[in-house]
């Protein structure tokens, strides 16, 4: 029961993550690339797209680390950087107004 649940848990927040980055990549490329090149809006579907194949691209195969609080670590990074990529990218939109 337990690897069942772990392989839930997994399932569920590669979902959550992959829903997430689509949605920053939206409004990325709102604020940054439509205003700079004139493209047209990306959807979230073809968001979700683009970014599996860029991750798929740019993965690299990573051994597990010694650590448990490593993991925790990078837990916590991987589920913060979209965030802070959205707050950055709506930082610099700010200055492409001016």
């Amino acid at each position: 029961m337990n690897t069942l649940l772990t392989v839930l848990i997994a399932i569920g927040l590669f979902t959550y993550l992959v829903i997430i980055r689509g949605f920053v990549l939206v409004k990325l490329w709102l604020w940054l690339i439509v205003p700079t090149f004139g493209l047209t809006v990306l959807s979230l579907p073809a968001a979700i797209g683009v970014s599996l194949v860029v991750g798929f691209l740019t993965s690299e195969l990573k051994t597990a680390p010694d650590k448990e609080e490593a993991t925790a670590f990078g837990l916590v990074l991987i589920l913060i950087n979209p965030f802070l990529s959205l707050l950055f990218g709506y930082i610099i939109s700010l200055f492409l107004l001016v």
